[in-house]
C-alpha cells in the first residue's frame, strides 16, 4: 500500500484533525484550553462592559477616565480571546471525516472571525500604548495599596468553569468513534 493510500485511509478513520497526530490527549488538552478561555474571556467582556455602563456617570466615558480606559483595555483583550477561542472550539467540536463540508464551513468562518479578533487585540494594545504613560503617572501620584488576595473567593467560579471544561473536553474526545 502506498503512503498516499495509507494517509487517505487514516484521514477517513480519524475522529480528530490530522494535526493532532492521532493523539487524543493532545486534542483533549487543546479543546479544554480553548473552551475554558472562551468562557473566561467572555466573562471578562461581560464584567468590564457592564462596569463601564453601570459607572458611566461617575467614570466619564469621554474623555475617558483612567478606570474606563482600564476597563476598555480588558474588554478588548477579552473579546480577542473569546472570539479566537470560540472559533477554534467550534472547529474542533465539529470535526468529522464524514462531513468535510461542515469542516470547510467552520474553517471559513474562522478565517472571517480571526481578523475581528485581531482587531480587538490591536485596539487593546493601542489603548494600552496611548494611555500607559499617563496612567502610570497618575498611579504614582497617589499610590494605593492593592490587596488582591481579598478577592481570591472570586476565583471559585472561573475554577469551576475550568474543571467543567476539562471534563467536557476529555469526554468529547474520548467518546468519539
Amino acid at each position: 500500500m502506498s503512503k498516499q493510500a495509507a494517509l487517505t485511509r487514516m484521514i477517513e478513520r480519524s475522529p480528530m484533525p490530522l494535526s493532532f497526530g492521532d493523539d487524543k490527549v493532545l486534542m483533549a488538552i487543546n479543546l479544554f484550553l480553548m473552551m475554558a478561555m472562551m468562557y473566561i474571556g467572555g466573562a471578562v467582556v461581560v464584567t468590564k462592559i457592564g462596569a463601564i455602563v453601570r459607572h458611566r456617570a461617575y467614570d466619564k466615558i469621554w474623555p475617558p477616565h483612567p478606570v474606563t480606559l482600564h476597563r476598555i483595555m480588558w474588554a478588548c483583550a477579552g473579546c480577542a480571546l473569546t472570539l479566537r477561542c470560540v472559533t477554534e472550539t467550534s472547529t474542533l467540536l465539529s470535526w468529522s471525516p464524514d462531513d468535510a463540508g461542515l469542516g470547510a464551513v467552520m474553517q471559513t468562518l474562522k478565517r472571517y472571525i480571526d481578523p475581528v479578533s485581531l482587531g480587538f487585540a490591536a485596539t487593546w494594545i493601542l489603548v494600552l500604548t496611548l494611555a500607559n504613560d499617563t496612567m502610570e503617572q497618575q498611579l504614582r501620584r497617589q499610590p494605593l495599596p492593592i490587596n488582591m488576595w481579598t478577592k481570591k473567593r472570586e476565583l471559585t467560579r472561573p475554577a469551576l468553569v475550568v474543571l467543567i471544561s476539562l471534563a467536557m473536553a476529555f469526554g468529547v474526545v474520548f467518546t468519539r468513534g
